[in-house]
């Protein structure tokens, strides 16, 4: 927690440490474009955790963690008021921030995904038929429209490299793809009629 107000005066004390974490926290997010694809949740105090179920049905827990980010300004700066300082110095705590924030949401995903069976090796080559086998495995989703949405891939950034680097499908390639896609949306269409009925 920031403290540098100079009278005690403790409404003014937690708008300035909330308009502090606001600054930090938009900036971290800003720095990073898997942060800034995750909507964003009101901060939580509680300690509950959070649970989900394996493929096998057992309970696998999540439990919270913590991320604290500090910051600090020389004396003399504050003194004199420069402003330059202070926003280097929230810089600086934003980078830590998202640091932290990107490697806790990437430990998070590998305990999900390993829980759930949802990764995929692609035994060091990224191809085509590495990503048509993992898109094969992923559980894939419908949006409240009926349409259907493809999985978000998260790959390490050789990887991601590797992925851009794709040249476009042949046609056979792309007729498995759509094929795929079809198959992908009849089994999720056939489970929404199912759960309607029970």
């Amino acid at each position: 927690m920031f403290r540098c107000v100079p009278f005690a005066v403790p409404e003014y004390d937690r708008a300035f440490d909330d308009l502090f974490f606001d600054v930090v926290n938009d900036l971290a997010r800003g720095r990073s474009g898997l942060l800034s694809a995750i909507p964003q949740a009101p901060p939580r105090r509680s300690g509950a955790s959070s649970r989900i179920r394996d493929r096998q049905g057992l309970d696998v827990d999540m439990p919270v963690q913590s991320v604290e980010f500090g910051m600090s300004v020389d004396v003399e700066a504050v003194r004199s008021g420069d402003p330059a300082a202070f926003a280097l110095a929230i810089d600086r705590a934003s980078d830590d921030l998202a640091e932290q924030l990107v490697a806790l949401v990437i430990k998070t995903m590998e305990t999900v995904t390993t829980a759930t069976g949802n990764v995929t090796s692609t035994s060091g080559k990224f191809d085509f038929e590495a990503l048509y086998s993992a898109l094969e495995q992923l559980e894939w989703s419908l949006t409240d429209d009926g349409e259907l949405s493809l999985p978000s891939i998260v790959v390490h950034p050789d990887d991601a490299e590797a992925l851009a680097k794709l040249p476009p499908p042949t046609g056979e390639q792309q007729q498995r793809m759509d094929a795929l896609k079809a198959r992908k949306l009849e089994e999720l269409l056939a489970r929404r009629r199912t759960r309607r009925l029970s």
